[in-house]
């Protein structure tokens, strides 16, 4: 009786373990979403999570959203309607011997939002993630928070082409 007991008790402290790493990993993008980017913001509560429709068929998505707040509430959406979203989202790449940079971005309501993401041989750390937030007139950076991501290194890499796609500006 002792061993089922036991095992009813590995299997509820199992259950809950894994409940709340997928709630972690989703961040506050929904299970009907597509997860592209998902990271606490250091020294914080606040999660940021980069979401879009599913990939559909012809390999598009419907809308991209960046989603903001601490965990289980979002308090922040940009933008904050997803119709005609994709477009105003642009994705930039750079690439050369042991580096690459990338970013995803948009600009709305005078604020320039992007996600970074960099690895390099030449730089310390060598790999890097922020969010950075830039006055749109002027560029001068209102905030750049480092995160720590929950995804993949390089997990929206894939929006390549899925947004408007220009070469890398900095």
């Amino acid at each position: 009786m002792a061993f089922y007991l036991r095992a009813l008790a590995c299997s509820i402290v199992l259950i809950a373990f894994t409940s709340g790493a997928n709630a972690d990993t989703r961040g506050h993008c929904k299970a009907t979403d597509k997860l592209w980017f998902n990271a606490k913001i250091k020294d914080s509560d606040i999660i940021m999570s980069l979401c879009s429709s599913k990939i559909k068929n012809n390999d598009t998505i419907a809308w991209i959203q960046i989603r903001i707040g601490p965990a289980g509430k979002v308090v922040k959406m940009i933008p904050a309607v997803r119709k005609r979203s994709v477009k105003k989202f642009t994705y930039r790449r750079y690439t050369r011997f042991r580096t690459t940079y990338h970013k995803v971005e948009i600009t709305e309501n005078g604020r320039n939002y992007a996600i970074l993401e960099g690895m390099s041989d030449d730089s310390t750390p060598p790999h890097y993630v922020s969010f950075r937030v830039r006055n749109a007139a002027d560029e001068t950076d209102i905030s750049n928070q480092e995160v720590i991501p929950t995804t993949e290194q390089f997990s929206f890499f894939g929006l390549e082409y899925r947004v408007p796609t220009k070469p890398f500006d900095e």
